[in-house]
């Protein structure tokens, strides 16, 4: 709540209604993927299990496209991200790929624990099946995924200027030291010689009112010789 009234400029208690409603509308994607496999697993375990991936896909594009309060962030699919082979089949499916991928893997394992109505030698069979090829897949995907040096290098410099709402006239008369220690910064020599400059927040540097910042930072771009990315 402290963020939205922060930054959003909305009344404490308005930034805490919307804190609850967002609480609600995520638990209720939540609540609704349970209470759709329980539905499924009265008639059928496996109809639950293999039903179930394609619910949470469904859920997760639903949260990442909900007007106004989407909340696209901490996907299934990220857990299995570190793994290099497995993000590939990002590039055909998108995230939502690799999600459903996570959630069919837990699916099988669940069915194995759950499917009673099923030999023990068949859930066996299929739960160390799963894990060897889950294994192999893990150890050899990253194999075939090229491995590509590192010929270009960026600085990034973080200007940690404080975020207000308006630019007073003494603005820079104010900060000119803050900025010198930014042009060292930005200028220092180093090793791996970067030819990108990024500035990846700068709430209050830029200002149409003054424009001895922009000129700064336009004096430092040129000094630098490479490109300057600033974000806003």
């Amino acid at each position: 709540a402290d963020v939205l009234v922060e930054h959003g400029g909305i009344p404490k208690i308005a930034g805490w209604g919307l804190v609850v409603l967002i609480g609600l509308y995520l638990g209720l994607l939540c609540g609704g993927f349970a209470w759709c496999v329980n539905r499924l697993a009265q008639r059928s375990i496996l109809l639950a299990c293999v039903g179930a991936p394609f619910l949470w896909v469904t859920l997760e594009f639903v949260k990442e496209h909900f007007p106004e309060i989407s909340f696209p962030w901490g996907l299934l699919g990220y857990a299995p991200s570190s793994n290099l082979g497995l993000p590939q089949i990002t590039t055909l499916t998108g995230i939502y790929g690799l999600s459903f991928f996570a959630c069919a893997i837990n699916a099988i394992f669940a069915w194995c624990d759950a499917s009673t109505e099923t030999p023990v030698r068949t859930r066996v069979t299929v739960l160390v099946s799963t894990l060897v090829t889950l294994l192999a897949v893990i150890l050899i995907a990253p194999r075939f995924v090229p491995s590509v040096p590192a010929n270009h290098y960026a600085r990034a410099v973080q200007l940690n200027f404080p975020e207000v709402n308006d630019y007073p006239a003494n603005w820079y008369p104010q900060h000119a030291e803050d900025l010198n220690d930014i042009e060292q910064l930005s200028l220092e020599p180093s090793a791996k010689n970067p030819d990108l400059l990024v500035w990846p927040e700068t709430p209050a540097l830029f200002s149409f009112e003054d424009a001895r910042p922009l000129n700064r930072a336009s004096q430092i771009g040129v000094k630098c010789g490479h490109p300057l990315l600033a974000g806003s």
